[in-house]
């Protein structure tokens, strides 16, 4: 899709999307814009692309001048053209890289209620839905916390410490689970998505569905698994039925600054 003409097509394709997990930021659509908006618009979403790639590139002492600059570029871009849904992803990843934690899932949502196939957003929210529940519990507590469970003094206290309750993680893991199915909608073959898929269902306890998933995995594309550890181990949990995670993995799940985990690589 031409960014210039995102206005334009937005005003003719709506698409309404639920979202299990929480609110979302209105998304405007059908707004005009003149021409010379539209190409300051386009020339300030340009010059925010720069400076987000930048950043990513950019050492310690320069990244937070780079996504100062970028998230400067793109508001003022949507400013313009508000319309613009890859401006409002591509914001969600500079505020993330400046620890902006307030809106981004609002945000992402807004642009999946406008448009539910924008593949990015669905990425990055499933990312972020999925990293939030296990930087707080492990699969372990997810199931001993479900209705006819029962958690150990342990996990209750993890939960109490971290003030959060059961359903709004669980809430967060329908959302992963309704965007992982979305997504293999839109590319039923991309195996970042059956593993990803795989993973939010171990979460849910399913762990027969979970590894039906990591067999397929390893049939058609054997070397993706063999590259990516984080999938090996939640489908090692699946196949042997246990409800924990290694404290290595454990670690690892929870780097969630600057979009360093993953489920969706």
């Amino acid at each position: 899709m031409s960014i210039r003409s995102s206005s334009l097509l937005l005003a003719l394709f709506i698409t309404s999307v639920g979202c299990a997990g929480g609110s979302s930021i209105a998304v405007p659509v059908g707004v005009a814009v003149s021409p010379a908006d539209a190409e300051a618009a386009y020339a300030a979403y340009q010059e925010g692309l720069a400076a987000l790639e930048a950043a990513q590139q950019a050492n310690r002492r320069m990244v937070a001048k780079e996504y100062a600059r970028a998230r400067k570029a793109l508001e003022r871009s949507l400013k313009l053209d508000p319309g613009n849904l890859d401006a409002h992803v591509k914001l969600v990843r500079t505020l993330d890289g400046v620890n902006r934690e307030k809106d981004l899932l609002e945000r992402l949502r807004g642009v999946l209620t406008v448009d539910s196939l924008h593949v990015e957003a669905n990425e990055l929210l499933a990312n972020r839905t999925y990293g939030t529940v296990i930087s707080y519990v492990t699969v372990g507590t997810m199931e001993a916390a479900r209705p006819g469970n029962s958690m150990n003094s342990r996990q209750r206290a993890v939960l109490k410490a971290q003030g959060v309750k059961f359903e709004e993680l669980d809430g967060l893991v329908l959302e992963a689970r309704a965007i992982c199915d979305r997504l293999l909608r839109i590319d039923p073959e991309e195996t970042r998505y059956i593993c990803a898929l795989g993973a939010v269902m171990n979460l849910q306890g399913d762990y027969q569905g979970a590894s039906a998933l990591y067999y397929q995995v390893q049939r058609n594309d054997p070397d993706f698994l063999k590259q990516n550890d984080f999938h090996n181990t939640v489908f090692a949990v699946s196949r042997e039925k246990r409800i924990f995670v290694s404290a290595n993995t454990r670690s690892f799940l929870q780097e969630l600054g600057g979009w360093s985990f993953r489920l969706i690589r």
